[in-house]
């Protein structure tokens, strides 16, 4: 194993979800059909180890049922964090409230189908 990771997001629209992240500065790493759908891999850079791989929710149960309804809980992570979370409030993004934990601050944010996501930073 190497240190790349790839996190699969099953969503309802696949266009709707990477304009979303790259809304908050994720960038667009491939895009790829798959016949009747598309692939979008988005990531925090274009040369980091860790990536999204967003496909469609309908081909996914078509696909493989089996995995169709895990749904991940990711951890992000901010250099400025306050920034980041002005910015998704500023765009409309459903936030949690940034609060402190220990030497820390957190906050989560749903995407567009209801999936939250945590955030931690200084």
């Amino acid at each position: 194993m190497n240190n790349d990771v790839e996190v699969m997001l099953y969503v309802t629209d696949v266009d709707r979800e990477a304009k979303f992240w790259q809304s908050v500065g994720f960038v667009e790493r491939d895009r790829q059909d798959m016949g009747t759908t598309e692939m979008v891999q988005m990531a925090p850079s274009e040369d980091g180890a860790f990536a999204f791989n967003i496909f469609d929710l309908t081909f996914i149960k078509e696909n493989s049922p089996e995995v169709a309804d895990n749904v991940p809980s990711v951890m992000l992570h901010s250099d400025d964090i306050e920034t980041l979370y002005e910015k998704m409030q500023s765009l409309g993004i459903e936030t949690g409230e940034l609060v402190e934990m220990g030497l820390q601050k957190v906050f989560n944010f749903a995407n567009p189908d209801g999936l939250y996501f945590g955030v931690s930073g200084i």
